[in-house]
């Protein structure tokens, strides 16, 4: 039976913009943030469950969040007029997750275009942003997963090449899913800051490109009408599209599933 009620709400420290609501288990952290902020809920608000039952990916893939053993939260955050679409927010969340996991266990993280960070063309964790209209206002939900503790056998289940902590690390005894968030959060926090400031999309992308694993490799991306694009990934654009060479011509990519070639899948 799924948990309802917040174990616990709580200030993250050094700063007040994250209200972090725990929960023991949740079918999804997005669906009931979407729910949150349709009633109401302010910017801010950020849900934590120990496990997801029915975890959502990109493109109505489900996601594993196995009890103890993965990280999954989602944040609220407004729509204002310095944030144009909710890639910027993944980004955010990208790039937040990659600081937390390269301070805390030194792990060679990169981020995969659009949303995934990988360890060694490894999925490590993915990242999921929905926007909710209501009224006049809109607001955007980014949920991200991690693993952590998972096996090679739980792992092996999923349809492309995975990893965790746990066995990029096989040194620890444990790994903490509440340092790993508070870490994040206030990654979060200085970044989406960084966002509100003038230039600051430009230098959230820029940093996004340096740790892109996407960049300089050939790639197939299926876009979301079904069209198929094959090609080399060579930039991004000024707003974090993917711009990817077919030898024909360059094409803006702003939303699609990308797929690294001559990568062992």
């Amino acid at each position: 039976m799924l948990n309802t009620s917040p174990q616990a709400e709580t200030l993250t420290q050094p700063n007040a913009f994250c209200r972090v609501q725990r929960f023991e288990s949740l079918d999804s952290t997005n669906r009931y943030i979407l729910d949150q902020a349709r009633l109401g809920a302010k910017e801010g608000l950020v849900v934590v469950a120990d496990e997801q039952v029915k975890g959502r990916g990109r493109l109505q893939r489900s996601w594993y969040s196995p009890k103890g053993r993965s990280l999954s939260a989602s944040i609220l955050f407004d729509n204002e007029r310095t944030i144009s679409d909710a890639q910027i927010l993944v980004k955010v969340v990208s790039l937040a997750m990659s600081s937390a996991l390269k301070a805390l266990y030194v792990l060679k993280v990169g981020v995969k275009w659009p949303n995934d960070l990988e360890v060694e063309s490894k999925k490590l964790a993915g990242v999921l942003a929905e926007v909710v209209s209501y009224g006049p206002k809109t607001q955007i939900v980014v949920g991200i997963g991690v693993n952590l503790g998972q096996s090679v056998e739980e792992l092996a289940a999923l349809n492309r090449p995975a990893t965790s902590v746990a066995l990029e690390r096989p040194d620890l005894s444990y790994v903490s899913s509440s340092e790993l968030l508070d870490t994040f959060l206030s990654s979060v926090c200085t970044l989406y800051s960084v966002v509100r400031s003038e230039g600051g999309k430009r230098r959230i992308t820029e940093s996004y490109r340096d740790q892109c694993t996407t960049l300089g490799k050939r790639v197939e991306v299926r876009l979301p009408s079904g069209q198929v694009i094959d090609g080399t990934a060579v930039d991004l654009g000024e707003d974090g599209e993917l711009i990817v060479d077919t030898s024909s011509e360059r094409l803006l990519v702003s939303a699609g599933d990308v797929a690294h070639l001559n990568v062992h899948r």
